[in-house]
């Protein structure tokens, strides 16, 4: 696992590709060596007034799942304006 997950704030907004090409935009709660739970996952979606977010699983349940690091590619913290518009998108507080 990377080196920032060792210091990992639940708070944090981290992207996460996988191999199946998908984008998420998440907060990572736990992670061990072979899954990652991710916190309300939103997926990148064009649309016409370009990029946008919307809920990765829509019939989930629950707001947590666990991802088995086999599906990720890489996960990296996002950059700012992303993790705001996650925040917004999720919460609906405005940073």
């Amino acid at each position: 696992m990377n080196s920032f997950m060792k210091d990992l704030n639940t708070t944090d907004v981290f992207t996460i590709k996988l191999v199946s090409k998908e984008e998420l935009i998440t907060r990572i709660t736990e992670f061990n060596n072979t899954e990652v739970c991710v916190r309300k996952p939103m997926c990148m979606i064009q649309t016409q007034n370009g990029v946008g977010m919307m809920p990765w699983a829509l019939t989930a349940g629950s707001h947590e799942h666990w991802i088995n690091t086999q599906h990720i590619l890489t996960i990296s913290p996002s950059n700012k304006e992303v993790g705001s518009s996650y925040i917004q998108s999720t919460t609906g507080l405005t940073i």
